[in-house]
C-alpha cells in the first residue's frame, strides 16, 4: 500500500444519529469501494487524544503534528487495538492471528498481511501506534460520540482509490462541523524520487477537492436520451444534478464535476444524469422504425415455465453474479478445474476471477446472506452457466466456450437433511418436463415421444460436494440414440463444504442442466 491520503474535520459535532452514520458509512466503503479492504482502508482517529498524549492541546503552525506510515518488524508491534478493554495485542510470531482467531469480522482481513516480516503501521511522533491498517485502529486515538476533531487517514494500493474514499467521507461529513463544508488539509511526505501521477513527486497536500471539467455535445445527448433540448435548457438541467455547468457554445455544455461526484467517469454519465434530471416520465415514447417479426426464444419460454413452476412448489427465486472466485467454484467445493472454467485474464477483484462453471457458489453465498432467517430455507435459480467448449450447432461463431442453461434449487430444513424435499423437487421437475423414468418406459406405464425421446434414470454420484452416500447422479436416456448423459446431481452438501461458506446448517441442493430439453 504505497500511497496515503489524508484530512481533518475540525470542530465537529456529533450526535448520536449522526455519529452511527459515520461509522456506518466507513464500513460501507470498506466492503464497497474499497472492496472489503483490498484495494484500500479507512482509519480514523481522535485528534484530540493524540495531542493530549503528545502534552499539549492545540495545534501549532510553528510545530505540526507528524504522522509516520512505515513498516516495521512485526515482533516490535505491541498496542491495544480497538473495542477490546485493555487487550494488548502483540504481533510476534502468529500472535495477529490468534489474538483474533475468533472474531469472525476481523479474522478474515488477517491472511492480506499475516505472511509478512514487517507490518504497516501508523504513528505518531512519539512512536505511538495509531493504525494496524488495513487490520485495526489502536484504541489510544480511538473516536466516539464527544469527538470535536478527527484525523482521516487512507491507506491504499491505488492513489485515485484513497482520494476517493477520503473526499467521500469529508464531503458526507463535514456540514457537521462548526464552520459547515470545511476541511483541514494535510502535507504528506514520500520518499524522494517517489512515483505519483506519473510524475516524481516528494509532497501532496490531501484532501484535493478541485473540480473536474468535462465537456459534453447537446446533439448527442438529444440523441442518446431521445429529447430535443438547447444548449442553455441542458446547461439549466444538469444544476439540478449538483453539477457547475453553463454554455461553451452553440453545441457544447462545459461541466465542472465536484470532488463528491467521484461515479462520473466519462460524458455518458453526464448524459445520463440529464436523463434523469429531464425526467424518464417526460422522455416521449416512440415506435422503434425498425419492424420485424419476433418471437420468444425456446430456452427463454421453458426457463419461464419452469420458474413458475419452482415458486408455486414453495421456493424462492434468487439471482446472483455471473462470475465468482476460483476457490468459491472449485477449491471450497472439493472439486478440480478440469479446463471446464472460462478465467478472466485480468480480474479486477478475487471475487470475480471466473464465470462460473455451477450454480452452487451463488446459491451458497445467497444462502450465508440469509442464515439468520427463520428455516425451512428454500432457494432456486434458472440461469446460464459458462463452460469451455465449441457450439453445438454451429451458427455462432466459435469463442471457445458455450454458455448452458441450469436449474438449481437448495433447501435447508430444520428437522432433516432435506435429502428427501430435493429429490421429490428433482422428480417433480421431470414430470413437469415431461420426461418419465426409465423403470416406467421399461414396464410400460409410460412412453417417450418422438420430439422428447427421453426417460431419466438417479444412481449413486461421486460428486466430492456432496456427502458419501448422501448424492445422486441425473442420468438422461436417449431411446432414439441409445446415449446415457449425466445431466446434472442432487445430494446432501459436505461439511467442509458448508464450512467454507460459513453455514451452520445441513442442507440439500440439485442442479441440472435444462438445455438438453430445447
Amino acid at each position: 500500500r504505497d500511497y496515503v491520503v489524508c484530512a481533518v474535520l475540525k470542530n465537529i459535532k456529533f450526535t448520536s444519529e449522526s455519529y452511527n452514520s459515520f461509522i456506518d458509512f466507513q464500513d460501507k466503503l470498506h466492503s464497497g469501494l474499497a472492496r472489503k479492504r483490498t484495494l484500500a482502508s479507512v482509519g480514523t482517529h481522535d485528534l484530540d487524544k493524540i495531542l493530549k498524549g503528545k502534552g499539549t492541546s492545540s495545534l501549532s503552525s510553528s510545530s505540526p503534528l507528524e504522522f509516520f506510515y512505515k513498516a516495521a518488524p512485526k515482533e516490535t508491534i505491541s498496542f491495544v487495538p480497538l473495542n477490546q478493554n485493555g487487550k494488548v495485542l502483540n504481533c510476534a510470531g502468529t500472535g495477529l492471528e490468534d489474538f483474533y482467531k475468533n472474531e469472525r469480522h476481523i479474522a478474515k482481513f488477517i491472511p492480506m498481511i499475516s505472511s509478512l516480516s514487517h507490518y504497516p503501521t501508523i504513528t505518531d511522533s512519539e512512536g505511538t501506534i495509531l493504525s494496524l491498517p488495513p487490520i485495526i485502529n489502536s484504541d489510544f486515538s480511538k473516536i466516539d460520540i464527544a469527538t470535536r476533531n478527527v484525523f482521516i487517514e487512507c491507506t491504499a494500493t491505488d492513489h485515485h482509490k484513497a482520494e476517493v474514499l477520503v473526499n467521500q467521507m469529508v464531503s458526507a461529513f463535514s456540514w457537521n462541523c462548526d464552520v459547515p463544508f470545511s476541511v483541514d488539509a494535510v502535507e504528506v511526505v514520500y520518499p524522494a524520487d517517489f512515483i505519483l501521477h506519473n510524475t516524481k513527486t516528494h509532497k501532496e497536500v490531501t484532501p484535493d477537492m478541485s473540480i473536474r471539467e468535462m465537456s459534453i455535445d447537446i446533439d448527442r445527448t438529444n440523441s442518446r436520451v431521445g429529447i430535443n433540448i438547447s444548449t442553455e435548457e441542458c446547461a439549466k438541467i444538469l444544476q439540478r444534478m449538483y453539477l457547475y455547468s453553463e454554455k461553451a457554445d452553440e453545441k457544447t455544455i462545459k461541466v465542472g464535476i465536484p470532488a463528491p461526484r467521484s461515479d462520473i467517469l466519462d460524458p455518458c454519465d453526464l448524459i445520463e444524469d440529464v436523463a434523469i434530471a429531464y425526467g424518464y416520465d417526460n422522455i416521449v415514447k416512440e415506435e422503434t422504425k425498425t419492424h420485424s417479426h419476433g418471437k420468444q426464444d425456446p430456452i427463454n419460454k421453458l426457463t419461464h415455465l419452469l420458474r413458475l413452476e419452482i415458486a408455486c412448489a414453495g421456493y424462492t427465486e434468487m439471482l446472483n453474479f455471473s462470475l465468482c472466485s476460483r476457490d468459491d467454484a472449485f477449491a471450497n467445493l472439493g472439486r478440480e478445474d478440469k479446463d471446464t472454467a472460462v478465467h478472466i485474464a485480468n480480474p479486477q477483484t478475487f471475487e470475480f476471477q471466473i464465470c462460473r462453471p455451477s450454480l452452487l457458489p451463488g446459491a451458497l453465498k445467497t444462502f450465508g446472506a440469509n442464515k439468520s432467517q427463520p428455516l425451512p430455507i428454500k432457494l432456486f435459480e434458472v440461469s446460464d452457466v459458462v463452460l469451455m467448449g465449441k457450439e453445438e450447432s454451429g451458427k455462432f461463431h466459435n469463442t471457445g466456450c458455450i454458455n448452458r442453461r441450469h436449474f438449481c434449487a437448495l433447501n435447508c430444513s430444520a428437522d432433516t437433511n432435506a435429502f428427501e424435499d430435493i429429490h421429490g423437487l428433482v422428480e417433480y421437475v421431470m414430470t413437469k418436463l415431461g420426461v418419465p423414468t426409465e423403470a416406467e418406459v421399461a414396464a410400460g406405464t409410460a412412453d417417450v415421444d418422438s420430439d422428447m425421446p427421453f426417460s431419466y434414470v438417479l444412481q449413486e454420484g461421486f460428486d466430492k460436494a456432496f456427502f458419501p452416500g448422501r448424492a445422486m447422479d441425473l442420468i438422461l436416456v436417449n431411446h432414439t440414440t441409445k446415449a446415457r448423459t449425466n445431466i446434472g446431481h442432487l445430494g446432501v452438501l459436505h461439511p467442509t463444504v458448508l464450512k467454507a461458506n460459513e453455514l451452520p446448517y445441513v442442507c440439500s441442493y440439485c442442479e441440472i442442466d435444462i438445455q438438453h430439453f430445447i
